[in-house]
Parts: C-alpha cells; sequence; structure tokens
C-alpha cells in the first residue's frame, strides 16, 4: 500500500459522554463534521487516569504493566522520567522516523515534553506550557513547603526569615498573575499558539505528527485555588452544587476547544495533505466531578476519567470496521501497521481491554501532610478494571473491594451476575499478578 501520513490528536483530560457525538451536552460542531467522514468508536478505554502512562502506552503499544513507565507509592517525578529514558523498546515516533517519515510534536502538557523523555523519535518536539516557568520551578516547590495559599506562604516565609525567599517567591507571582491575564489563562493552555507553529510548518510527503491539546486540563475555568486538594485529602469536602459548576465549566471548555480542532482540520486541508492523513483523535484520560465522590483524574478508574473518544478519520484507500466490541489506546501503533501491511480493512476492537493505576507521584504541601494516612489510604493503592463483553469491573487491591461493576455502563449487582463477574475477576488477577502476585478478591459488594 502507498504510505500514508500519520496525525495523532490528543485532546487532554476529555471525557467522552460530555461531548455532544457521544450524547453530551457540548456542543462541538467542528468535531462531528470531522466525524462524518471518520469513524466513531464508543467503548474506547485508556490504559491509564493520568498522562505519562497513557502516552507511553499510545507510543509503545503496551500495558503500562509491561512498559514500567507509571507510578507507584512512593514515586516521585523524577523517577518516572528516569523510567522514560530507559526504556528500550518500540516507540510510534522512533518507528516512523527511522521509515524516513517527517516526525513533528506539538504539545501543550508539560508531562509531554523534551524535558520528561518524550521527544524520543521525534526530529522536533515543540511544547508550550503555563506551568513551566512557575508552577514546576525550584523556587515556587519549596514555597510549597510553607503553605498552600499565598497569603500563607508569605506569612511563613516571613515567620521563617527567609526574605530573601520571600522576594523571589512574590516576583515570581507578580509575573505569573500578569501572565495569566495577558493569556488568558486558564480558558487558554497553549494550544492556539501551537496551531500558529504548525501553521509555519512545511509538511513534506509522509509525515507523522502528534499533538497534545491541553484545555480541558484542570485547572477549569472559575475553579478556586485548592479547592479540589481539600476535598481530595478530605480537608473540607466539596459539595455536588459546587462540583455541578465546575463541570458546566469543564462541558463550556470542550466547546471552546472544538474551534482549535477546527482549525487543525482546515490547516491540514490547506496543506494539500488532509486526504492521505490517518488522523486518530482521542484523549489521555478523563476527568471526574464527585460522580463516584472523586474528583478530577489520576488515581480512580471510574468511566467519567478512563472512557475516551476515539475518532478516526483513515487516509484514502483504506477501509475501516465499526466496533462492536472495546478500543484501547494501547492498541494504536498495532492498528498503524496493519493499515500499512495491508489493504484489508481494520478495526480497533479488542476481545478484553485493562486499566490500571498504583498511587500518586506528587509532592503535598505541609497543609496536607496531617492527612498522610487518609491519603495512602484512599490513594496509594493499585486498581486494576477490565471491560470485555459490555461488562466493566474495577478491583481495588488494597482492600479487595470492588470499586465498579457495570453492563452496557448500569451498574450490576455481582450477586446477580456471578458468572460474569468471576470470570473477569479471574482473568483481572491474572493480569496484574506480574506485579503483585495473586490475590483473592475479598469480598463482591460495592467499594
Amino acid at each position: 500500500m502507498d504510505q500514508f501520513n500519520v496525525a495523532i490528536v490528543v485532546a487532554d483530560t476529555l471525557r467522552k459522554d460530555v461531548m455532544d457525538i457521544y450524547g453530551g451536552r457540548a456542543q462541538m460542531p467542528a468535531l462531528n463534521a470531522f466525524s462524518r467522514e471518520a469513524m466513531v468508536y464508543r467503548n474506547c478505554y485508556s490504559p491509564s487516569p493520568w498522562t505519562v502512562p497513557s502516552h507511553a502506552s499510545m507510543f509503545t503499544g503496551l500495558y503500562p504493566k509491561d512498559h514500567g513507565i507509571f507510578e507507584r507509592p512512593g514515586t516521585e517525578s523524577v523517577d518516572l522520567i528516569k523510567k522514560l529514558g530507559e526504556y528500550r523498546g518500540f516507540w510510534l515516533p522512533s518507528y516512523f522516523r527511522e521509515l524516513g517519515y517527517d516526525t513533528v510534536g506539538l504539545s501543550g502538557n508539560y508531562w509531554v515534553s523534551t524535558e520528561t523523555g518524550f521527544s524520543r523519535g521525534f526530529d522536533s518536539l515543540f511544547q508550550v506550557d503555563r506551568y513551566t516557568d512557575f508552577a514546576y520551578s525550584e523556587k515556587v516547590l519549596n514555597a510549597w513547603k510553607y503553605g498552600t495559599s499565598e497569603l500563607d506562604i508569605l506569612r511563613n516565609l516571613l515567620k521563617h526569615g527567609k526574605f530573601r525567599n520571600l522576594i523571589e517567591y512574590s516576583t515570581l507571582r507578580q509575573k505569573k498573575n500578569r501572565f495569566d491575564e495577558l493569556t488568558d489563562f486558564p480558558r487558554e493552555k497553549g494550544t492556539k499558539l501551537l496551531l500558529n507553529l504548525m501553521d509555519n510548518i512545511n509538511f513534506r510527503s509522509n509525515f507523522f505528527l502528534f499533538m497534545n491539546m491541553f484545555e480541558m486540563h484542570d485547572p477549569t475555568p472559575g475553579e478556586r485555588k485548592n479547592e479540589v486538594f481539600d476535598h481530595h485529602y478530605g480537608v473540607h469536602p466539596m459539595s455536588m452544587k459546587r462540583a455541578g459548576r465546575l463541570l458546566d465549566s469543564y462541558v463550556k471548555e470542550a466547546e471552546h476547544l472544538d474551534k482549535y480542532l477546527g482549525k487543525f482540520i482546515s490547516l491540514l486541508k490547506q496543506k494539500g495533505v488532509y486526504d492521505n492523513t490517518l488522523i486518530i483523535f482521542t484523549s489521555d484520560h478523563g476527568q471526574a466531578f464527585l460522580e463516584h465522590g472523586y474528583i478530577h483524574h489520576g488515581s480512580c478508574l471510574y468511566d467519567e476519567i478512563t472512557a475516551v473518544p476515539l475518532i478516526v478519520k483513515p487516509p484514502q484507500g483504506v477501509r475501516l470496521l465499526s466496533g462492536s466490541k472495546a478500543q484501547t489506546l494501547v492498541s494504536i501503533p498495532e492498528v498503524i501497521m496493519r493499515m500499512r501491511d495491508s489493504k484489508d480493512p481494520v478495526s480497533f476492537d479488542s476481545e478484553t481491554v485493562y486499566s490500571e493505576s498504583h498511587g500518586n507521584v506528587k509532592e503535598f504541601p505541609a497543609k496536607y501532610r496531617s492527612r498522610k494516612e487518609y491519603m495512602d489510604a484512599h490513594y496509594q493503592v493499585s486498581r486494576y478494571a477490565i471491560v470485555r463483553n459490555g461488562y466493566k469491573l474495577v478491583l481495588n487491591r488494597g482492600n479487595g473491594s470492588v470499586e465498579e461493576f457495570t453492563r452496557q455502563g448500569k451498574a450490576v449487582n455481582p450477586d446477580s451476575e456471578k458468572e460474569a463477574f468471576l470470570s473477569l475477576s479471574s482473568a483481572l488477577d491474572q493480569y496484574c499478578s506480574k506485579l503483585e502476585g495473586p490475590r483473592r478478591v475479598e469480598g463482591q459488594g460495592s467499594g
């Protein structure tokens, strides 16, 4: 088959069920128009509830337990970056560069950047992130030790006689606040600039393009500082009403993102490469708003976090089959290579798909250190999910509880679906035994 171009667009943190094409509230006309020329898959799951393991799976074709680039209790950010640097297996951008393709990455997420090791195989990986100079700077990370609010930090720096740090921190805060005003943050998170960069790229025939659009990621417009952390760690629970307002804002952000998706498609058409380009539109994970008492993403494996969009436009001359089973981001490399090697129609369907999470990788401020026992019990545990034959099962391996058991998206009682439950439990135990060894499920009630 003639070679075709490949473009993978990840709308970071975009959950599937808010999009109108999947029955949600967000009106996304540009994406809908694109989908009329594409295949819309309705049962796709991310292998991880956060950026690094999920993107690593998209580039390696492996689940986190197999590529090894994932979080564990006690893991720090630098540990993950080291794991990524040590990985020596298949890497999708490298595969295309070895074929002679131009390989270009455009990312709005600091975690998908040269600094974190994702530039392997890219001729160029451009990264735009308003967090980089401020939130990840050593000075600010050190300042977090003195509190989470600006006032607390300033007061405690003064109390401890850290006058030099006080001046440095105050200067950084002023720069950040001014930068936020100039860039319309948090509504804007870099995609406008990335598209300007893309507009100036002269694509040759045969290119691999990756883009991470960061607009859907927290903080959601209108989100108050620390309110999510306060809920997350049991300091001050958020009300359902407040979470609903944040979800409303998140829906509006999806509508804003749609304009950029439309611009992306328009640029490919203007450059005359649209028809012969395989375009994969998806997300690395979703976002929760207290549907199960949990907010944001990173630990739990509920549908609002792991069920992601997957919309695929094949290049000219390639046929896609519709999906009747389940899909996973892990299969992206395999499907692309099958398209290149065969004239037969291909599908993203899999008999069984998995997701997993293993803890947090953040250093938490002093305000929450008294909550360590609470944090460890709720977040520093491994969770595994399996989707097969319309069923989904999520197990908490820390306490053996069932956190989710559904059929066609509706909760069901394990006792009434005992055969399916035991079959999924057995398969999930085999999946995670490589990391933890076999463990019997303690109970069948919801956890």
